[in-house]
């Protein structure tokens, strides 16, 4: 799930049934990797990670469309979760 508040940060949350390796991707709409949140060992629970909009090298994300990805590897099976988030300046 993501949730977005206007102006300020985006936060993605998962609940891990099950410990889990996590690799959480933000991507412009070329496909280009602008954000790495988490690539991670977390144990089952609930997580959550913010996106504040200045993850990429240190300076702030534009505006825009983003496409969020997050990779759950829990021991044999591997999934993928996708979102899309607007960011709103």
């Amino acid at each position: 799930m993501v949730r977005s508040n206007l102006g300020s940060e985006s936060v993605l949350a998962l609940n891990l049934p099950e410990p889990a390796t996590v690799r959480i991707s933000v991507f412009d709409l070329n496909g280009r990797r602008v954000a790495l949140l988490a690539d991670e060992a977390r144990p089952a629970g609930s997580h959550a990670w913010a996106l504040a909009g200045h993850e990429n090298g240190g300076y702030r994300l534009p505006a825009g469309v983003y496409l969020v990805r997050a990779d759950v590897a829990t021991g044999a099976r591997a999934r993928a979760l996708r979102a899309n988030l607007v960011l709103v300046r």
